[in-house]
């Protein structure tokens, strides 16, 4: 029996050692190193999420990728703050009809990102709440209102929350939430 285990022994040893002599490129696996993963390809996975949950109308989907409290005016202060307890109160404030139709529809022309430097309050103060790395991006979508001539809008800000982004601020042309 000591022969046999002497042969398996050598064999494997045979075996392992050849394994040096595989080229290096079909040893390796690819994978993206966490710091090649830029904030533009976090931000888009999370937009493409949030477009898709939109889409479906999957409240509790759409509730992960926001950022509570949510601010929900652009004025220069964090007013209209919706808690995530509120949340279910104001969906349907938020994720009314246009936003449903025309969100998943969203494409470059709605995404901006915000410039670092931006001299904008409402940026400033958004920019407190994220990753101190972290850059904010904007989609906006303006439309047409059916009632009258005039044009409407709503925004969504995304920034980067322990390493995730997620939904920051929302503002429309008409408040959901006031603070007074």
């Amino acid at each position: 029996m000591k022969p046999s285990i002497l042969i398996i022994s050598g064999v494997l040893i045979i075996l392992l050692s050849s394994c040096d002599h595989i080229p290096s490129s079909s040893k390796q696996i690819v994978t993206a190193p966490p710091a090649a993963i830029n904030d533009d390809q976090l931000f888009r996975t999370t937009f493409s999420v949030l477009q898709k949950s939109v889409k479906e109308n999957n409240k509790e989907l759409i509730k992960t990728l926001i950022h509570f409290p949510l601010p929900t005016t652009n004025d220069g202060e964090l007013d209209g703050e919706i808690h995530y307890n509120e949340f279910n109160d104001y969906y349907s404030d938020i994720f009314h009809k246009e936003v449903r139709r025309l969100l998943p529809m969203a494409d470059e022309d709605n995404i901006q990102e915000i410039d670092s430097n931006t001299t904008d309050a409402y940026y400033k103060i958004l920019k407190q709440t994220i990753d101190s790395a972290s850059k904010l991006y904007e989609v906006y979508i303006q439309y047409p209102e059916k009632r009258n001539n005039s044009e409407s809008y709503f925004a969504f800000v995304f920034g980067r929350i322990y390493g995730e982004y997620k939904v920051v601020g929302y503002y429309a042309k008409w408040p959901v939430k006031t603070n007074f």
